[in-house]
């Protein structure tokens, strides 16, 4: 993985606030933040594990492919990871692919080692078209775009539950002690916690716009390999069946791009 400078610099900006906020908000101890930051970094690294990678699966509904399935897409699979390696030999050499029963054209990269196709796009896009998709997706674990993903829902999502649980906590002790009304208090305090732990979601939310740049690089890489125009196709078909309609939340985790028309006008730019 070569992380991009886009998603290194945005890393090193949600630490920056995690400190900034624990210290200067929350005023905890060195020792609590070394406690909270280990637990983020430990569960980053597990889902970047072969263990975590089969939970994310099971999480977003990857699969094995079936025999059929399998003789179609593999060799489209391992045409573009033979590219793959020829322009970054240090790529992951075990990376998989998997597919989901979702209808809707898409196809998404998690951990380090996965990359799934929606059972739509195997059924409504050709082979060329699906050659570019795996281009596209293979660029999320080459750039780190997957790491960084993982790095803000995992980090916030621990981070968040562990300061609001320290609150509480706080707050219980000080009413079993019954320490001149401190105890409610700090229960108080504990919810100006969670407003501002829901600040901060916000705020990691707008980081997620990172990702549209992320999606452009991701484009540029399937050019740059030879799967632009293959790419560009795709998008067409995509566009022409505008299959996305109303998407959960889980949905738009797996699909969060810029407008389809953008990405044509810049990969035929970079085309012509």
């Amino acid at each position: 993985m070569r992380m991009s400078d886009n998603n290194g610099l945005t890393i090193i900006f949600v630490f920056s606030c995690y400190i900034f906020f624990d210290y200067k908000f929350f005023g905890f101890s060195v020792e609590i933040f070394t406690i909270v930051i280990a637990l983020q970094v430990a569960f980053i690294l597990l889902a970047f594990s072969d263990f975590g990678a089969y939970l994310l699966r099971l999480v977003l509904g990857s699969h094995e492919l079936n025999l059929e399935e399998q003789e179609k897409l593999l060799p489209l699979f391992e045409e573009v990871y033979e590219e793959v390696r020829k322009e970054y030999p240090k790529v992951n050499k075990e990376i998989k692919l998997y597919i989901d029963s979702d209808m809707n054209i898409n196809a998404y990269a998690v951990g380090s080692n996965t990359i799934t196709i929606t059972r739509g796009a195997y059924l409504s896009l050709r082979d060329a078209e699906i050659k570019g998709i795996f281009a596209h997706e293979f660029a999320h674990i080459i750039h780190g775009d997957t790491f960084l993903l993982l790095v803000l829902l995992i980090g916030n999502s621990i981070g968040g539950f562990l300061v609001f649980l320290w609150y509480i906590l706080k707050g219980i002790v000080h009413l079993i002690c019954g320490e001149d009304g401190k105890g409610w208090a700090s229960l108080v305090s504990s919810g100006s916690a969670l407003l501002l732990n829901g600040v901060f979601v916000i705020v990691e939310l707008l980081l997620l716009i990172n990702q549209r740049q992320n999606e452009y690089q991701a484009d540029e890489y399937a050019y740059t390999i030879g799967y632009g125009r293959n790419l560009t196709l795709a998008l067409y078909t995509l566009e022409r069946l505008d299959t996305g309609g109303n998407m959960s939340i889980m949905e738009r985790i797996k699909s969060s791009h810029p407008h389809i028309k953008e990405r044509i006008n810049r990969l035929e730019k970079m085309i012509k």
